[in-house]
């Protein structure tokens, strides 16, 4: 999912992944200034910079906020099965 992200590439996974964002879950309600930063000290140095950074990382944090609003839809066939889809004569 974060890699349909807009601005969202491996390398920003990579990144993600070294201050434990393993998933977009991990983005909610985060401030993407701190994010950057956070990266930042990781690296050791200044690796990342507004505003392209920032972008990024907001539209990651966006995704995550709407992916926490729809939760998953369930496909058909998923589910309890009635007594007639399980087999049994009904």
């Amino acid at each position: 999912k974060m890699l349909a992200v807009l601005l969202c590439g491996e390398r920003v996974l990579i990144r993600l992944a070294s201050i434990g964002v393993e998933r977009l879950a991990d983005l909610r309600g985060r401030d993407p200034w701190d994010l950057m930063h956070e990266i930042n000290l990781e690296a050791g140095r200044p690796i990342w910079r507004p505003p392209l950074a920032v972008a990024a990382l907001q539209n990651l944090v966006d995704a995550a906020e709407r992916d926490a609003s729809h939760p998953a839809r369930r496909r058909s066939g998923d589910g309890p099965r009635t007594r007639g889809q399980a087999g049994r004569r009904v």
